[in-house]
């Protein structure tokens, strides 16, 4: 079964800059832009409650995420801070997102080929995720969403925007999308 890369995820805690590095010298965008306070969180085995500021565009058909947490509880994002990284201007790399058509199997493979679980959640209105840390195997999470129709729709919108992009409006509100 093929798991294409659909998505490369960034941390930051300068979000701005971030952003800032990718419209202006990569070229991707538009960025849609949102705070994002999933619930059911799982931290390494604790209860979590990060808050994160999101956004997400495309960079030809891969989807780029840039994440800056807004609180100090403990997760997936601030952990790589701990590792003593420099943090570049576009973000320090966090994370792969695989496309693929059963969860609960995706999940359940790369725990049988040795990643271990990190932190899962549920966006509401959209269904569950995790990132799985994977670390030791590729230097980055595998984050996997649950089959999410509002999810893809919301993809499909923004890589078509991507395409007609002429550099105006960079940053949109994520709930343009579904306007």
């Amino acid at each position: 079964m093929r798991k294409p890369i659909i998505q490369m995820g960034y941390v930051t805690k300068n979000f701005e800059e971030s952003l800032d590095f990718w419209l202006n010298v990569v070229g991707a965008g538009p960025f849609y832009c949102a705070d994002f306070a999933t619930t059911d969180q799982v931290y390494r085995g604790a209860s979590a409650n990060a808050h994160v500021t999101v956004a997400m565009g495309y960079s030809g058909d891969v989807q780029i995420e840039i994440v800056q947490q807004n609180n100090d509880s403990p997760s997936a994002y601030t952990e790589l801070y701990t590792l003593g990284r420099k943090i570049p201007r576009g973000g320090l790399f966090h994370h792969v997102m695989l496309k693929h058509d059963d969860y609960d199997a995706a999940y359940q493979g790369y725990l049988a080929a040795g990643a271990t679980r990190c932190f899962d959640a549920v966006v509401p209105g959209v269904g569950r995720f995790c990132y799985l840390d994977t670390k030791d195997m590729m230097d980055c999470f595998v984050e996997l969403l649950e089959v999410s129709p509002p999810f893809d729709a919301a993809c499909k919108k923004m890589r078509e925007a991507h395409r007609d992009w002429n550099g105006r409006d960079p940053r949109r509100p994520y709930e343009s999308l579904f306007a």
